[in-house]
């Protein structure tokens, strides 16, 4: 392993955001909540144990954006798991955003407490 500037990897701003999550595999789907989510990918937890390495289908919820797009498996740790977005077109890149928006969007906001 080198040491120099071309070993420096660079990564996406994460954002915290829970919203349902499904992943579609070849012959079965696993169903849970979003940790976060960047311009690259989506961490979640799910009911199930997600095979590494393996390639899905992610469709997720937040408010009135709705994301359906291929990913594949990077990093498994028990029932979380670390998916990569397979960005198809500029399409997706904006739906990806506008989860992004919608989670900095929720932690702006700060909601009044219960009434007693």
């Amino acid at each position: 392993m080198g040491s120099g500037a071309n070993s420096f990897i660079s990564r996406a701003p994460r954002f915290d955001l829970k919203v349902p999550v499904v992943l579609y595999l070849r012959d079965r789907l696993a169903s849970g909540y979003s940790i976060n989510v960047s311009e690259s990918g989506m961490l979640a937890t799910f009911n199930r144990t997600v095979d590494p390495l393996l390639k899905g289908h992610l469709c997720a919820v937040a408010g009135e954006w709705h994301l359906s797009i291929d990913v594949h498996i990077v990093r498994v740790e028990g029932r979380v798991t670390a998916m990569a977005f397979e960005i198809e077109g500029e399409a997706d890149r904006a739906t990806i955003q506008k989860l992004i928006d919608h989670a900095e969007h929720e932690h702006a906001i700060e909601l009044p407490a219960p009434a007693a």
